[in-house]
């Protein structure tokens, strides 16, 4: 008979309950931290929640646009369900890892830069799709589900009609973030209604950044890049500053708006406008 059959067979029945008890109290307590967004798990929760993503991947190698949306909402599900509304950066990271393990054609590697997973979300900026995902959710949680809540402002004196609610910034809508989609989303059909959402999210800040900037035509390119290879998104730009002229600025387009432009271009410096680079299939994008 062994040191531990002996203890048990001293110690009687009720320390043995009690062995038991605390047993169960840790494997419960182990089993509550082991990892529930390794690749293996997040295999069966696509097979239950988004079974056409993994038959998507499989019948083209890739996702198209709404099944790398799903796929995202499935992700962020799963993190909510373990982790709450809040996760850490680490989980975040985790799940982020997983998901570029489990369809390995949506890693996108820049070097020694990044390991391929940031687009979905990056520990640094603490951005990518994962991060919009949970900040849309969370603006419509209730206030005693926020982890920042509402404040209220009570009135003066001066101002006696009661209380003001100010709300926190909208989630989601960081310029920042839906800049990433637009410089790394390959601009083709599919993915088009994703950079048309994103140029509308940066609209304001796009506003803001020309009149404070004054740029260049090339540093305007640059900053969004977009416009060269999707020049229609200057309709919609169009229609966003003048709401309801969009029309007039096709009308006037041949007859007024490019002779104006080619005089304008007669006096720039030559190959102010830079050259759109062949796609070697060496482009970086989130697609």
């Amino acid at each position: 008979m062994d040191k531990f059959q002996v203890f048990l067979k001293t110690s009687g029945a009720s320390v043995l309950n009690e062995q038991s008890d605390a047993v169960e109290t840790v494997t419960t307590n182990q089993i509550s931290r082991q990892d529930p967004i390794d690749v293996e798990t997040l295999r069966a929760v696509c097979e239950r929640k988004g079974a056409s993503v993994l038959a998507d991947y499989e019948a083209s190698g890739t996702l198209s646009e709404a099944s790398r949306k799903l796929f995202v909402k499935i992700a962020v599900s799963e993190l909510i369900e373990k982790k709450g509304f809040y996760p850490r950066s680490e989980d975040k990271s985790k799940m982020a890892r997983s998901m570029v393990t489990l369809f390995p054609s949506l890693k996108i590697k820049m070097g020694e830069e990044n390991e391929g997973f940031e687009h979905f979300y990056d520990p640094i900026s603490h951005s990518g799709f994962l991060e919009i995902r949970l900040r849309n959710l969370r603006r419509n949680l209730q206030d005693d589900q926020r982890r920042c809540q509402r404040k209220r402002v009570q009135s003066s004196p001066v101002h006696p009609r009661g209380s003001i609610a100010v709300d926190m910034p909208a989630e989601g809508d960081d310029p920042i973030e839906w800049m990433t989609v637009i410089k790394r989303m390959r601009p083709c059909q599919e993915n088009l209604s994703t950079i048309k959402e994103a140029m509308d999210k940066t609209y304001a800040s796009r506003r803001l950044w020309i009149a404070a900037r004054h740029p260049t035509l090339e540093e305007f390119f640059a900053e969004f890049p977009r416009f060269v290879d999707m020049p229609y998104l200057f309709d919609t730009e169009f229609g966003k500053m003048f709401p309801g002229k969009a029309d007039i600025f096709i009308r006037k387009w041949e007859g007024t708006i490019v002779p104006k432009i080619l005089k304008m271009s007669t006096s720039e410096p030559a190959a102010a406008l830079p050259p759109v680079p062949e796609d070697d299939g060496r482009r970086i994008y989130l697609c």
